[in-house]
Protein backbone atom coordinates (compact mmCIF):
# COMPACT_ATOMS: atom_id res chain seq x y z
CA UNK A 1 0.00 0.00 0.00
CA UNK A 2 2.80 2.43 0.89
CA UNK A 3 4.45 1.71 -2.46
CA UNK A 4 1.22 2.50 -4.29
CA UNK A 5 0.79 5.78 -2.48
CA UNK A 6 4.38 6.80 -3.19
CA UNK A 7 3.86 6.03 -6.88
CA UNK A 8 0.70 8.15 -6.89
CA UNK A 9 2.39 11.18 -5.35
CA UNK A 10 5.48 10.77 -7.55
CA UNK A 11 3.27 10.66 -10.62
CA UNK A 12 1.61 13.91 -9.60
CA UNK A 13 4.78 15.76 -8.61
CA UNK A 14 6.42 14.88 -11.94
CA UNK A 15 3.39 16.02 -13.96
CA UNK A 16 4.09 19.55 -15.36
CA UNK A 17 0.40 20.43 -15.66
CA UNK A 18 0.08 19.96 -11.91
CA UNK A 19 2.60 22.72 -11.21
CA UNK A 20 1.19 25.01 -13.90
CA UNK A 21 -2.37 24.86 -12.58
CA UNK A 22 -1.28 24.95 -8.95
CA UNK A 23 0.87 27.98 -9.74
CA UNK A 24 -2.08 29.68 -11.46
CA UNK A 25 -4.13 29.06 -8.32
CA UNK A 26 -1.53 30.82 -6.17
CA UNK A 27 -0.79 33.65 -8.63
CA UNK A 28 -4.47 34.51 -8.99
CA UNK A 29 -5.25 34.28 -5.29
CA UNK A 30 -2.65 36.79 -4.08
CA UNK A 31 -3.68 39.75 -6.29
CA UNK A 32 -7.34 38.85 -5.71
CA UNK A 33 -6.81 39.31 -1.97
CA UNK A 34 -5.55 42.86 -2.44
CA UNK A 35 -8.25 43.63 -5.02
CA UNK A 36 -10.86 42.44 -2.53
CA UNK A 37 -9.33 44.68 0.13
CA UNK A 38 -9.63 47.69 -2.20
CA UNK A 39 -13.22 46.79 -3.05
CA UNK A 40 -14.23 46.47 0.59
CA UNK A 41 -12.54 49.72 1.52
CA UNK A 42 -14.43 51.52 -1.27
CA UNK A 43 -17.93 50.22 -0.55
CA UNK A 44 -18.14 48.98 3.04
CA UNK A 45 -18.97 51.05 6.07
CA UNK A 46 -19.69 50.47 9.75
CA UNK A 47 -18.79 47.60 12.04
CA UNK A 48 -20.73 44.45 12.74
CA UNK A 49 -21.63 42.87 16.06
CA UNK A 50 -18.61 40.56 16.17
CA UNK A 51 -16.06 43.02 14.83
CA UNK A 52 -15.20 41.17 11.62
CA UNK A 53 -12.76 43.47 9.85
CA UNK A 54 -14.37 43.10 6.46
CA UNK A 55 -17.38 45.07 7.57
CA UNK A 56 -15.80 48.47 7.82
CA UNK A 57 -14.03 51.05 5.74
CA UNK A 58 -12.82 52.98 8.75
CA UNK A 59 -9.29 54.28 8.10
CA UNK A 60 -6.68 51.84 9.31
CA UNK A 61 -9.06 48.88 9.35
CA UNK A 62 -8.98 46.24 6.62
CA UNK A 63 -9.85 42.67 5.76
CA UNK A 64 -6.40 41.77 7.09
CA UNK A 65 -7.22 42.72 10.69
CA UNK A 66 -7.52 39.84 13.13
CA UNK A 67 -9.78 38.11 13.99
CA UNK A 68 -11.70 38.69 10.75
CA UNK A 69 -8.65 38.06 8.55
CA UNK A 70 -8.96 34.29 8.89
CA UNK A 71 -12.58 34.25 7.73
CA UNK A 72 -12.11 36.93 5.07
CA UNK A 73 -9.17 35.26 3.34
CA UNK A 74 -10.59 31.75 3.74
CA UNK A 75 -13.83 32.86 2.09
CA UNK A 76 -11.97 34.50 -0.78
CA UNK A 77 -9.69 31.46 -1.21
CA UNK A 78 -12.75 29.20 -1.35
CA UNK A 79 -13.67 30.79 -4.69
CA UNK A 80 -10.36 29.56 -6.09
CA UNK A 81 -10.96 25.99 -4.98
CA UNK A 82 -12.49 25.30 -8.38
CA UNK A 83 -9.02 25.61 -9.94
CA UNK A 84 -7.76 22.81 -7.68
CA UNK A 85 -10.86 20.78 -8.48
CA UNK A 86 -10.13 21.14 -12.22
CA UNK A 87 -6.57 19.97 -11.56
CA UNK A 88 -7.83 16.91 -9.70
CA UNK A 89 -10.38 16.13 -12.43
CA UNK A 90 -7.62 16.22 -15.06
CA UNK A 91 -5.47 13.86 -13.00
CA UNK A 92 -8.30 11.34 -12.57
CA UNK A 93 -9.74 11.48 -16.09
CA UNK A 94 -6.26 11.15 -17.61
CA UNK A 95 -6.11 7.67 -16.11
CA UNK A 96 -9.16 6.72 -18.16
CA UNK A 97 -7.98 8.52 -21.29
CA UNK A 98 -4.55 6.86 -21.28
CA UNK A 99 -5.82 3.51 -19.91
CA UNK A 100 -3.57 3.84 -16.85
CA UNK A 101 -6.31 2.74 -14.45
CA UNK A 102 -7.18 -0.29 -16.57
CA UNK A 103 -3.52 -1.33 -16.57
CA UNK A 104 -3.36 -0.94 -12.78
CA UNK A 105 -6.34 -3.27 -12.45
CA UNK A 106 -4.75 -5.79 -14.81
CA UNK A 107 -1.58 -5.61 -12.70
CA UNK A 108 -3.61 -6.73 -9.71
CA UNK A 109 -4.47 -3.55 -7.80
CA UNK A 110 -7.70 -3.84 -5.84
CA UNK A 111 -10.50 -1.28 -5.84
CA UNK A 112 -9.62 -0.38 -2.26
CA UNK A 113 -5.98 0.27 -3.16
CA UNK A 114 -6.93 2.44 -6.14
CA UNK A 115 -9.35 4.50 -4.07
CA UNK A 116 -6.85 4.78 -1.19
CA UNK A 117 -4.26 6.23 -3.57
CA UNK A 118 -6.71 8.88 -4.76
CA UNK A 119 -7.75 9.61 -1.19
CA UNK A 120 -4.14 10.42 -0.35
CA UNK A 121 -4.03 12.73 -3.36
CA UNK A 122 -7.18 14.50 -2.13
CA UNK A 123 -5.67 14.92 1.32
CA UNK A 124 -2.40 16.16 -0.22
CA UNK A 125 -4.10 18.85 -2.32
CA UNK A 126 -6.36 19.86 0.55
CA UNK A 127 -3.53 20.05 3.08
CA UNK A 128 -1.18 22.01 0.81
CA UNK A 129 -3.90 24.51 -0.14
CA UNK A 130 -4.89 24.93 3.51
CA UNK A 131 -1.28 25.48 4.57
CA UNK A 132 -0.96 28.13 1.85
CA UNK A 133 -4.05 29.87 3.22
CA UNK A 134 -2.71 29.70 6.77
CA UNK A 135 0.70 31.09 5.73
CA UNK A 136 -0.86 33.87 3.63
CA UNK A 137 -3.18 34.95 6.42
CA UNK A 138 -0.45 34.79 9.05
CA UNK A 139 1.82 36.90 6.82
CA UNK A 140 -0.76 39.54 5.85
CA UNK A 141 -2.81 39.59 9.04
CA UNK A 142 -2.63 42.65 11.25
CA UNK A 143 -2.92 42.46 15.04
CA UNK A 144 -5.65 44.35 16.85
CA UNK A 145 -5.68 45.47 20.46
CA UNK A 146 -7.07 42.80 22.74
CA UNK A 147 -7.31 40.24 19.91
CA UNK A 148 -5.08 37.19 19.64
CA UNK A 149 -3.59 36.20 16.32
CA UNK A 150 -5.41 32.87 16.36
CA UNK A 151 -8.82 34.23 17.29
CA UNK A 152 -11.09 33.21 14.43
CA UNK A 153 -8.69 30.58 13.09
CA UNK A 154 -11.66 28.15 12.91
CA UNK A 155 -12.09 29.47 9.36
CA UNK A 156 -8.99 27.48 8.35
CA UNK A 157 -10.40 24.01 9.18
CA UNK A 158 -13.67 25.21 7.62
CA UNK A 159 -11.74 25.86 4.41
CA UNK A 160 -10.10 22.42 4.68
CA UNK A 161 -13.44 20.63 5.03
CA UNK A 162 -14.98 22.69 2.24
CA UNK A 163 -12.27 21.69 -0.25
CA UNK A 164 -12.24 18.11 1.05
CA UNK A 165 -15.93 17.76 0.23
CA UNK A 166 -15.62 19.46 -3.16
CA UNK A 167 -12.79 17.16 -4.26
CA UNK A 168 -14.72 14.03 -3.29
CA UNK A 169 -17.67 15.14 -5.39
CA UNK A 170 -15.26 15.78 -8.28
CA UNK A 171 -13.69 12.34 -7.79
CA UNK A 172 -17.01 10.55 -8.13
CA UNK A 173 -18.06 12.53 -11.21
CA UNK A 174 -14.63 11.98 -12.79
CA UNK A 175 -14.87 8.22 -12.27
CA UNK A 176 -18.41 8.14 -13.60
CA UNK A 177 -18.12 10.43 -16.64
CA UNK A 178 -14.38 9.97 -17.46
CA UNK A 179 -14.12 13.08 -19.67
CA UNK A 180 -12.54 16.26 -18.27
CA UNK A 181 -14.82 18.74 -20.04
CA UNK A 182 -17.94 16.72 -19.25
CA UNK A 183 -17.04 16.50 -15.56
CA UNK A 184 -16.33 20.23 -15.27
CA UNK A 185 -19.59 21.02 -17.06
CA UNK A 186 -21.51 18.66 -14.78
CA UNK A 187 -19.98 20.26 -11.68
CA UNK A 188 -21.14 23.69 -12.85
CA UNK A 189 -24.60 22.38 -13.74
CA UNK A 190 -24.91 20.63 -10.39
CA UNK A 191 -23.90 23.81 -8.56
CA UNK A 192 -26.59 25.77 -10.42
CA UNK A 193 -29.27 23.10 -10.00
CA UNK A 194 -28.60 22.77 -6.29
CA UNK A 195 -28.84 26.54 -5.94
CA UNK A 196 -32.20 26.59 -7.73
CA UNK A 197 -33.46 23.62 -5.72
CA UNK A 198 -32.62 25.53 -2.56
CA UNK A 199 -35.38 28.04 -3.34
CA UNK A 200 -38.01 25.29 -3.52
CA UNK A 201 -36.90 22.98 -0.74
CA UNK A 202 -37.44 23.72 2.96
CA UNK A 203 -34.40 25.34 4.59
CA UNK A 204 -34.03 22.32 6.86
CA UNK A 205 -33.47 20.19 3.75
CA UNK A 206 -31.60 22.57 1.44
CA UNK A 207 -29.00 23.30 4.12
CA UNK A 208 -28.00 19.65 4.06
CA UNK A 209 -27.06 19.62 0.35
CA UNK A 210 -23.30 19.40 -0.40
CA UNK A 211 -22.69 22.87 -1.83
CA UNK A 212 -24.83 24.47 0.88
CA UNK A 213 -22.82 22.65 3.53
CA UNK A 214 -19.73 24.34 2.10
CA UNK A 215 -21.48 27.73 2.24
CA UNK A 216 -22.63 27.12 5.79
CA UNK A 217 -19.06 26.51 6.91
CA UNK A 218 -17.68 29.60 5.13
CA UNK A 219 -20.50 32.13 4.60
CA UNK A 220 -19.84 35.42 2.82
CA UNK A 221 -18.49 37.76 5.53
CA UNK A 222 -19.90 40.74 3.63
CA UNK A 223 -23.42 39.54 4.39
CA UNK A 224 -23.06 40.85 7.94
CA UNK A 225 -23.23 44.33 6.46
CA UNK A 226 -26.86 43.48 5.63
CA UNK A 227 -27.58 42.24 9.14
CA UNK A 228 -27.18 38.54 8.32
CA UNK A 229 -25.11 36.12 10.35
CA UNK A 230 -21.80 35.18 8.74
CA UNK A 231 -19.57 33.15 11.04
CA UNK A 232 -17.16 30.42 9.97
CA UNK A 233 -18.66 27.27 11.39
CA UNK A 234 -17.25 23.75 11.56
CA UNK A 235 -20.07 22.39 13.70
CA UNK A 236 -20.55 18.72 14.44
CA UNK A 237 -23.39 18.69 11.90
CA UNK A 238 -21.40 20.34 9.11
CA UNK A 239 -18.29 18.27 9.76
CA UNK A 240 -20.36 15.09 9.95
CA UNK A 241 -22.11 15.89 6.68
CA UNK A 242 -18.76 16.48 4.96
CA UNK A 243 -17.49 13.09 6.08
CA UNK A 244 -20.79 11.38 5.23
CA UNK A 245 -20.84 12.82 1.71
CA UNK A 246 -17.17 11.90 1.23
CA UNK A 247 -17.95 8.32 2.28
CA UNK A 248 -20.96 8.27 -0.06
CA UNK A 249 -18.90 9.45 -3.04
CA UNK A 250 -16.11 6.99 -2.25
CA UNK A 251 -18.72 4.25 -2.02
CA UNK A 252 -19.92 5.27 -5.48
CA UNK A 253 -16.36 5.00 -6.81
CA UNK A 254 -15.97 1.58 -5.24
CA UNK A 255 -19.20 0.40 -6.86
CA UNK A 256 -18.08 1.66 -10.27
CA UNK A 257 -14.73 -0.10 -9.98
CA UNK A 258 -16.24 -3.38 -8.79
CA UNK A 259 -18.74 -3.37 -11.68
CA UNK A 260 -16.06 -2.91 -14.35
CA UNK A 261 -16.78 0.73 -15.17
CA UNK A 262 -13.05 1.38 -15.65
CA UNK A 263 -12.96 -1.06 -18.55
CA UNK A 264 -15.98 0.39 -20.36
Amino acid sequence: MIRILKVELTKVVNYPTFWVIFGIHLLLLIPAVFAFESFVQSVAGGTGPDGVAIQTATPGVSIFNFPGAWHNLAYLASWFQFILVILFVILVTNEYTYKTLRQNIIDGLSAVEIIAAKEVLILFLTAVSTLMLFALTAALGKPAEGVGMFDGVVAVPAYFMSLFLFLHLAYFLSSWLKKTGLVIGMLIIYWIVEGIAGFWLPDSVSQLLPMNVRVNMLPNPLSEMMGLEAVANVSLLNGGLCLAYAALFLGGNYWLLKHGHAAK
